[in-house]
């Protein structure tokens, strides 16, 4: 885990996160592994790489597969929580580690649990997050 990084607890559990990354302990009990970022985990700041994201007439913010709303803390602050992937939201790149899927003869990918599926805007792929087809 980078020196840097934050605990954040999510439903008591502890999590640790740097740079977009969460970590938690590994199972074996020694080290730390990098683990989807748990729904309901909340940070100040996003790194710079994170984009605007528009989906059902809400904002998000998007980086490697982590989909995060702005709210206030009691005092004030600005606060980004992760939240589901929303359907129907679009990005440029897949996360790092997404995976294809072929279901029914189309294409996915999938990344922990969220699918997306390409399509062309333009001459630009694009991938949009849609409801799990299995």
């Amino acid at each position: 885990v980078p020196k840097s990084s934050t605990t954040v607890y999510v439903q008591g559990a502890p999590y640790y996160y740097s740079g977009g990354v969460y970590y938690q302990p590994a199972p074996s009990g020694t080290g730390y592994v990098v683990v989807e970022a748990p729904p309901g985990a909340a940070v100040t700041s996003l790194p710079p790489a994170a984009v605007p994201v528009q989906a059902g007439g809400q904002s998000y913010e998007y980086l490697n597969g982590i989909f995060c709303q702005a709210a206030y803390t009691p005092s004030g602050q600005t606060s980004y929580q992760v939240v589901q992937a929303p359907i129907g939201a679009t990005v440029f790149t897949l996360p790092q580690g997404a995976q294809r899927k072929v279901v029914s003869g189309s294409a996915y990918y999938s990344y922990g649990s969220t699918w997306f599926q390409a399509f062309y805007s333009g001459s630009q792929t694009i991938y949009q997050v849609v409801a799990s087809p299995a």
